[in-house]
């Protein structure tokens, strides 16, 4: 979700097979003491509205084995009238985190028929991303990719999920406020952020520190996340 084409991506990937992790355990940096705020069992969902009527869905479901934890992102936008589409956008991904330490994240995007794809990989000397709209680097300390879950996230600098560029962000917590939920008349009491930079965007977590909800504006369309 970073411009059409990006604002509108959390992430995606091809699941490919599992990286040995374990060559590289003793150069993980210190994970925070705050736990995941991972929904086990299950994931999230979120109903993705344009202007009021509904496009399309975010989807992410939480695997943990032993000291491993997998998210897996999916992502499906359709705007159009009747059966003719005049937009598309389908994002898959996968995150993975080991003894709270993220290290790993690939994904797929394919924007109304344009690819897109990155790879975020922990190496001993740190994070190094590659992606279709950046050349390769080694991300700075502690920044995280943009998938929205993680309050972790809500860093001055945040890797693209879509492309592997590294955004720029000025970050404000604006306070608790009511957000609404799938159901009639539902809500929730959440924290509301607003970023402001490479990817202009107010999010909201709740208590838990689960992601609540999401807004954003994008060539005069209000785009709001609705969680199931």
């Amino acid at each position: 979700m970073h411009t059409r084409r990006h604002l509108l991506a959390a992430t995606g990937a091809i699941l490919l097979p599992r990286p040995d992790l374990s060559a590289h355990a003793a150069d993980l940096p210190v994970p925070l003491p705050v736990p995941l705020p991972v929904p086990l069992p299950g994931g999230i969902g979120f109903r993705i509205l344009r202007n009021g009527s509904e496009v399309g869905s975010h989807q992410l479901s939480f695997e943990q084995e032993s000291d491993q934890l997998r998210v897996r992102i999916d992502i499906d936008i359709r705007i159009g009238f009747g059966p003719v589409a005049l937009y598309r956008y389908r994002h898959h991904g996968t995150e993975i985190w080991q003894s709270g330490v993220f290290v790993r994240m690939d994904s797929r995007t394919d924007d109304d028929g344009d690819p897109e794809h990155m790879l975020a990989e922990r190496h001993p000397d740190g994070l190094h991303v590659s992606g279709s709209k950046t050349e390769p680097y080694v991300a700075p300390t502690g920044v995280l990719c943009s998938t929205y879950w993680n309050s972790r996230m809500l860093q001055p600098r945040i890797i693209s999920s879509q492309d592997g560029r590294l955004f720029s962000e000025q970050i404000s917590k604006i306070g608790e406020s009511q957000v609404p939920m799938s159901g009639e008349d539902a809500e929730m009491t959440a924290t509301q952020y607003q970023l402001r930079g490479d990817l202009p965007i107010d999010i909201w977590y709740d208590a838990n520190g689960q992601w609540a909800h999401l807004t954003f504006t994008k060539r005069g369309s209000n785009i709001v996340y609705v969680k199931l």
